[in-house]
């Protein structure tokens, strides 16, 4: 597991490989090692399997109530999206009230 203090963590998953039953192991399994005490913030991609009366976001916020970092959905990355580039290691501001993610720094020369 990489290192995840004070960092933003990014999740996205691929339907087809891991059902919504699945993710919501996963995030039990990264619960329980502690990953969530020590990140600033979570941002989940997109997951095109959402069902009615399911969707992504909900098991996320059902297993990560007690936490108060922001925590964004978004649809523009994750598989079956556009390519899209995330800066690694780059400083950012991350506004879930908003929906946006501002880059603070110059990434790339």
């Amino acid at each position: 597991m990489p290192e995840v203090t004070d960092k933003i963590l990014f999740l996205e998953a691929y339907a087809t490989s891991i059902p919504l039953e699945l993710v919501d192991c996963y995030l039990s399994v990264l619960k329980y090692h502690k990953v969530f005490d020590k990140i600033k913030g979570l941002w989940i991609g997109h997951y095109h399997e959402d069902t009615e009366t399911v969707k992504l976001e909900d098991i996320v916020m059902n297993n990560l109530q007690e936490y108060k970092f922001p925590i964004l959905k978004c649809d523009d990355f994750g598989h079956d999206c556009e390519d899209i580039l995330i800066p690694i290691g780059g400083k950012i501001r991350l506004d879930a009230t908003n929906c946006e993610v501002e880059i603070l720094e110059k990434i790339v020369n």
